[in-house]
């Protein structure tokens, strides 16, 4: 009868002894997932903090009404070289691409804002701004950049190419509604990938 006793006391005390532990191990995770959720709002913080800061020079650059016409040309020529490879007539005068629309001859002037500048410069922000190490920085812009650049080449040729298509009413349409949107779902999207890619704790 004693063993019998002493066989059940041992049980009880090592259900204790495991309640116990799973308490603990409870309150640990508890802690543990409290403190990665207080790490990543931290860093959310951090990361709209230094994406505002940054977003400052963009809007001084607005206000400067910057040109760079070597750049604008660079655009421009491409734009004119995509239309061609599409089977679209245009001429290229500088910074200016000329087409046909219906009866209409439009002239379209390259600015500075036609090269992508705000998208690209949007693309760096976030880069910088993410809780990264600068070698990933460095190889993400290598190939983020140009494919920002790519991408808004193909937003003005297919812009044209919609407007000498369809005419000059669906230049709004294409211009302003689909690929203003677009451009900033792509600049988000890119950078999304890469930051999936290097498992951030954002």
């Amino acid at each position: 009868m004693k063993i019998k006793k002493i066989l059940k006391m041992k049980k009880r005390l090592s259900i204790k002894r495991k309640l116990k532990i799973e308490r603990k191990l409870k309150i640990r995770l508890k802690r543990a997932a409290s403190t990665r959720l207080n790490k990543r709002l931290i860093a959310i913080l951090w990361f709209l903090v230094k994406f505002n800061l940054l977003a400052v020079p963009l809007y001084a650059l607005m206000l400067m009404n910057v040109s760079v016409p070597a750049l604008q040309s660079f655009v421009a020529a491409a734009v004119h070289n995509g239309l061609g490879m599409l089977g679209y007539d245009s001429s290229l005068n500088g910074y200016f691409v000329t087409f046909s629309s219906g009866l209409s001859i439009v002239n379209v002037e390259m600015n500075f804002d036609c090269t992508g500048w705000k998208s690209m410069y949007a693309l760096l922000a976030l880069c910088l701004a993410t809780p990264a190490l600068w070698k990933q920085r460095l190889r993400f812009l290598v190939v983020g950049l140009p494919a920002v650049f790519i991408i808004n080449i193909l937003r003005i040729v297919t812009t044209i190419a919609a407007v000498m298509s369809f005419g000059i009413g669906y230049l709004g349409i294409v211009h302003s509604i689909l690929w203003q949107e677009g451009l900033i779902i792509a600049v988000v999207a890119v950078w999304y990938l890469w930051l999936r890619r290097i498992n951030s704790i954002l």
